[in-house]
């Protein structure tokens, strides 16, 4: 019994990531851009290090070119010590022609750890009222566990840098987290998926 508890509770854990919406401006144009950055926005510098390497190396396989734009700022730049001008500064220098940004939107956190117990089960369920009398009742210990979901929910935009207007964006779902390689390695896969689909950008 309490083997197959832990297997019904161990495989239903796992993580999976989908889009859950996209846009593009124009159906009938494909941009094709020399210098792409992806730009990571959070507080955390191995976050955004992880985000902006991940999608990097899915757009380089999906015949795409992106870099990380910590290849271009100051590795603890974020939107507290580093203000846009100083941003559009260091992409101008850089010659960067497109943005892609990537941030957390929303998060959804159900999640609660339940307690050790100890679960009432008998060796039989046949058992006289004397067979129960004479007999002993076997008690099983159930490790604690964690139950529930972590959504998170991220949102990729595209941008011309020059004019500065929005060409592509989506919004990915991921559920039932482990780490935050996985989820980056998660997001990227379906993000660049859907972004080949929408024939956003000239492949090589």
């Amino acid at each position: 019994m309490t083997s197959l508890l832990l297997l019904l509770l161990i495989g239903g854990c796992g993580t999976s990531t989908k889009v859950i919406g996209t846009w593009k401006k124009s159906e009938e144009i494909v941009y094709d851009y020399n210098k792409l950055v992806i730009l990571g926005i959070a507080h955390n510098e191995a976050t955004r290090k992880t985000f902006e390497i991940a999608i990097e190396e899915q757009m380089l396989s999906a015949g795409l070119a992106g870099e990380g734009a910590l290849d271009f700022l100051p590795p603890n730049a974020n939107e507290d010590n580093t203000p846009p001008e100083l941003v559009m500064a260091f992409f101008k220098s850089a010659k960067v022609d497109a943005v892609m940004t990537v941030s957390v939107v929303h998060i959804d956190d159900s999640r609660r750890h339940m307690p050790d117990a100890l679960i009432y089960a008998p060796y039989y369920t046949t058992y006289s009222f004397y067979d129960q009398y004479v007999e002993y009742y076997d008690w099983v210990y159930l490790p604690g566990y964690d139950t529930g979901e972590l959504d998170v929910f991220i949102e990729a935009n595209l941008f011309d840098f020059e004019s500065g207007n929005l060409i592509w964006s989506a919004q990915t779902e991921t559920m039932a987290l482990n780490s935050i390689s996985e989820i980056a390695s998660n997001f990227s896969y379906v993000l660049v998926d859907d972004l080949v689909k929408s024939k956003v950008l000239i492949s090589d």
